[in-house]
């Protein structure tokens, strides 16, 4: 869950920030891209976030999960 909730708030961070520079001058920061074209990158972009924010948060988990639990359960021999 971690892993996603992070992924969320990083993409919420970098799209804020575009939005507001496309607010500010639409024709620079667009780079000439279309409207189609920019919420196909959006959800592209949104998909990858949600996939290496899950990754990293299953990773971690197990990781720490041996450490934790698998551990304990050696030192208790």
């Amino acid at each position: 869950m971690l892993g996603l909730l992070l992924q969320q708030v990083l993409h919420a961070v970098i799209e804020i920030g575009y939005i507001f520079l496309l607010g500010r001058d639409y024709l620079k920061w667009s780079v000439g891209l279309s409207w189609e074209t920019l919420m196909f990158i959006h959800h592209l972009f949104g998909l990858t976030l949600l996939t290496l924010g899950a990754w990293w948060g299953l990773s971690r988990g197990n990781y720490w999960w041996g450490q934790i639990y698998e551990k304990k359960m050696y030192d208790k021999e």
